[in-house]
């Protein structure tokens, strides 16, 4: 029982590690690329190719002020990424000189909601941002880009000159009227999400609309425009950009349980139909639409939808939290399936994936808990992270030839999952890929694959034996814990090194034998491995971590 109750509260720890992903310590300068992520004193960075750092996270101490170093990792801090401070921070940042680039809103949260803009400060001096009456602007792009939601005041009037406002820029504003003013151009993505406004004029002037900006009003006649609008239009008390054939918004105060889109319309729009519950029921799209934006039908009600036979593109969580939606079709047409698409999708039972879909993006079917079929089609090269993580009906998967990677936790969690094939193409087993799958009881690791990640096979309780390939190096930290039914496995003489709890609470275990290519063992590898018995080679790095940890050994020639 105290084993058990080890293992889960392990697994709930290894849980969160595993969705939030993991940060790297700095490399040598040679070795740093665009696309690692370090950590230095709660700041998450990347080097960008021009040698500087830009901040991507942040998971300090929160005190009534940040100051934003001028350096991380002895690289200058230039850029601040989008929502990098998405958390709800009520405090001051203070953003030094050296930063001259904001992307995006880097104070809002990944989904738009209960965002929390805080109080910036930056210099009188700074080459491309300031603070006018609280609020940030960019002044190179003429570019709002925070109202902070703790700013008194019912009345904004944004500054003439200004012509982009900015995504989530007046997320959770505590304030009843805005004036825009001629000079404005752009209004960004979500960007009076979760906003007090009552209504809202819109100039003329305004041509460029992102996705769904109104998520917050109560429907269409809060939004004024004039009659000539170059781009606005009102359908049935739906918003559509009439250049782009795009619906921007269908307000869920529509009380409406069918909804027809009108042929024609070419994009659903970004937030589109962002929490239609419980009224709509039914969506009937036209053979026109071509593109499904992110977060297009979140929080919707309805329990099957015909994604029609044109449709390129479906956007990053379009279908999340569908809690309704039992099964899926996505025809040939489809070349890319966004970031968690059908996150959160409890209903779904089957999905049907066919086409050009080249990859099963991060968190695709996330929590689909009755998802029990899917089929993924050849020419997908990888499964992202979390893909299918919590998915603990799903019985059987095929990962086709085409798969060159398996993400970190893409299987996590899969307590139903009996077998898996991995084929040779795949090279690399993301960190607790099948960690959690506690019916799994084959696997077969191809010698294509190089990598295999911490946590990758951690809790599967079925797991009976494996054999670890040539081709892998390093067996990583607790990447068989709690295998308890596993009986044999065999390590290969290309493995230099074994990690931490590698192998403890493996019950099972009797025997193993250790190469002479091993040089590192962490520490409590074989912990709670009550029966086991080491083979090492005399003289052997192995032998000498036996004595110091009084483990049972034998000697082998």
């Amino acid at each position: 029982m105290k084993k058990k109750l080890a293992a889960i509260l392990s697994l709930l720890t290894i849980a969160m590690i595993l969705l939030t992903g993991f940060v790297k310590m700095p490399k040598a300068e040679a070795e740093v690329t665009e696309s690692e992520v370090y950590s230095e004193n709660g700041y998450s960075y990347i080097v960008l190719k021009d040698g500087t750092a830009e901040i991507v996270g942040y998971d300090g101490s929160l005190t009534d002020e940040i100051i934003i170093p001028d350096t991380l990792g002895g690289k200058n801090v230039t850029s601040i990424g989008d929502g990098a401070f998405k958390k709800r921070i009520k405090v001051t940042i203070i953003i030094p000189d050296s930063v001259v680039s904001l992307k995006g809103n880097p104070f809002h949260n990944e989904d738009g909601e209960n965002v929390h803009q805080p109080f910036v400060q930056v210099s009188d001096s700074h080459p491309t941002l300031k603070v006018v009456d609280g609020v940030l602007f960019d002044t190179k792009e003429n570019r709002l880009v925070s109202y902070p939601s703790r700013l008194k005041g019912s009345q904004y009037d944004i500054p003439e000159g200004t012509k982009i406002i900015g995504d989530y820029a007046f997320g959770d504003a505590e304030i009843e009227s805005l004036y825009i003013p001629d000079s404005v151009t752009t209004i960004g993505n979500f960007a009076f999400a979760k906003c007090d406004l009552d209504s809202i004029f819109i100039p003329d002037g305004v041509t460029n609309i992102g996705n769904n900006p109104f998520l917050s009003f109560d429907d269409t006649d809060c939004i004024q425009f004039t009659a000539s609008h170059p781009t606005l239009t009102v359908k049935d008390g739906v918003l559509f950009d009439k250049n782009e054939k795009r619906l921007i918004w269908h307000p869920k105060e529509l009380d409406n349980t069918t909804y027809t889109v009108p042929e024609g319309t070419k994009i659903i729009g970004g937030g589109a139909f962002e929490n239609c519950y419980p009224s709509l029921e039914n969506l009937i799209l036209p053979d026109s639409i071509i593109n499904i934006g992110d977060r297009a039908f979140r929080r919707c009600n309805f329990s099957t939808i015909i994604i029609p036979e044109k449709v390129e593109t479906i956007g990053n969580c379009a279908f999340a939290y569908c809690s309704k939606l039992e099964s899926v079709t996505i025809p040939d047409s489809v070349t890319y399936l966004g970031a968690g698409a059908f996150d959160n999708c409890e209903s779904l039972t089957s999905v049907a994936i066919n086409g050009n879909v080249k990859s099963i993006e991060e968190r695709a079917f996330a929590y689909c808990y009755n998802l029990e079929t899917v089929n993924i089609p050849d020419g997908v090269t990888s499964i992202g992270n979390s893909a299918f993580y919590f998915c603990n009906s799903l019985k059987s998967i095929t990962i086709p030839d085409s798969v060159t990677s398996i993400g970190y936790s893409a299987f996590t969690y899969c307590v139903s999952l009996k077998s898996i094939t991995i084929p040779d193409s795949v090279t690399s087993i993301g960190r607790g890929a099948f960690s959690g799958c506690e019916s799994l009881e084959s696997i077969t690791i191809p010698d294509s694959v190089t990598s295999i990640g911490d946590y990758a096979f951690q809790s599967c309780e079925s797991l009976e034996s494996l054999t670890i390939p040539d081709s892998v190096t390093s067996i990583g930290d607790d990447t068989f814990r709690n295998c308890e039914s596993l009986e044999s496995i065999t390590i290969p003489d290309s493995v230099t090194s074994i990690g931490d709890e590698a192998f403890s609470w493996c019950s099972s275990l009797e025997s193993l034998t250790i190469p002479k290519s091993v040089t590192s063992i962490g520490n409590g590898a074989f912990s709670y491995c009550s029966d086991l018995t080491l083979s090492v080679h005399p003289g052997s790095y192995a032998e000498q971590y036996a004595i110091e940890n009084e483990l049972s050994y034998q000697v082998i020639q």
